[in-house]
Protein backbone atom coordinates (compact mmCIF):
# COMPACT_ATOMS: atom_id res chain seq x y z
CA UNK A 1 0.00 0.00 0.00
CA UNK A 2 1.22 3.69 -0.86
CA UNK A 3 2.82 5.35 2.09
CA UNK A 4 0.03 8.49 1.79
CA UNK A 5 -2.80 5.45 2.56
CA UNK A 6 -0.57 4.62 5.84
CA UNK A 7 -0.23 8.35 6.82
CA UNK A 8 -4.33 8.40 6.62
CA UNK A 9 -4.97 5.86 8.89
CA UNK A 10 -2.54 7.12 10.75
CA UNK A 11 -4.61 11.02 11.08
CA UNK A 12 -7.73 8.83 11.43
CA UNK A 13 -6.64 6.59 14.38
CA UNK A 14 -5.10 9.68 16.07
CA UNK A 15 -8.15 12.11 15.79
CA UNK A 16 -10.06 8.83 17.12
CA UNK A 17 -8.12 8.65 19.68
CA UNK A 18 -7.82 12.33 20.58
CA UNK A 19 -11.89 12.70 20.43
CA UNK A 20 -12.73 10.03 22.56
CA UNK A 21 -9.92 10.91 25.05
CA UNK A 22 -11.73 14.58 25.32
CA UNK A 23 -15.10 12.70 25.19
CA UNK A 24 -13.95 11.01 28.10
CA UNK A 25 -12.68 14.11 29.98
CA UNK A 26 -15.99 15.73 29.83
CA UNK A 27 -17.80 13.02 31.31
CA UNK A 28 -15.42 13.38 33.99
CA UNK A 29 -16.02 16.97 34.81
CA UNK A 30 -20.00 16.06 34.68
CA UNK A 31 -19.60 12.81 37.00
CA UNK A 32 -17.84 15.72 39.29
CA UNK A 33 -19.84 18.75 38.80
CA UNK A 34 -22.65 16.09 39.67
CA UNK A 35 -21.18 15.06 42.82
CA UNK A 36 -20.89 19.10 43.63
CA UNK A 37 -24.17 19.29 43.10
CA UNK A 38 -24.88 16.34 45.33
CA UNK A 39 -22.92 18.40 48.10
CA UNK A 40 -25.23 21.45 48.15
CA UNK A 41 -28.04 21.85 50.49
CA UNK A 42 -31.35 20.19 49.25
CA UNK A 43 -33.26 23.28 49.86
CA UNK A 44 -30.84 24.84 47.47
CA UNK A 45 -31.13 21.61 44.90
CA UNK A 46 -34.49 21.97 45.05
CA UNK A 47 -34.35 25.17 43.68
CA UNK A 48 -32.31 24.82 40.82
CA UNK A 49 -32.18 22.79 37.60
CA UNK A 50 -29.66 20.29 37.85
CA UNK A 51 -28.92 19.54 34.30
CA UNK A 52 -28.12 23.12 34.12
CA UNK A 53 -26.22 23.53 37.41
CA UNK A 54 -24.09 20.83 36.34
CA UNK A 55 -24.18 21.86 32.76
CA UNK A 56 -22.47 25.41 33.86
CA UNK A 57 -19.88 23.87 36.73
CA UNK A 58 -18.62 21.06 33.98
CA UNK A 59 -18.63 23.68 31.29
CA UNK A 60 -20.05 21.82 28.92
CA UNK A 61 -23.74 22.04 27.21
CA UNK A 62 -27.06 20.76 28.39
CA UNK A 63 -27.19 18.33 25.22
CA UNK A 64 -24.26 16.59 26.25
CA UNK A 65 -25.43 15.37 29.00
CA UNK A 66 -28.57 14.78 27.84
CA UNK A 67 -26.97 12.43 24.89
CA UNK A 68 -24.71 10.86 27.71
CA UNK A 69 -27.50 9.74 29.55
CA UNK A 70 -29.44 8.60 26.28
CA UNK A 71 -26.58 6.84 25.45
CA UNK A 72 -25.86 5.08 28.26
CA UNK A 73 -22.35 6.59 28.76
CA UNK A 74 -23.32 8.67 31.73
CA UNK A 75 -25.99 7.11 34.65
CA UNK A 76 -27.80 9.63 36.55
CA UNK A 77 -27.88 9.14 40.42
CA UNK A 78 -31.57 7.75 41.62
CA UNK A 79 -31.67 11.11 43.66
CA UNK A 80 -31.67 12.92 40.90
CA UNK A 81 -34.15 11.17 38.81
CA UNK A 82 -37.94 13.27 38.97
Amino acid sequence: MPPIFHQYVRLVLSTRERRDREYREKLDKVEEAISTFRRLPAVERRRIQWKRWVAGKAEVDQRFITQAISRGRLNVPPWLKP
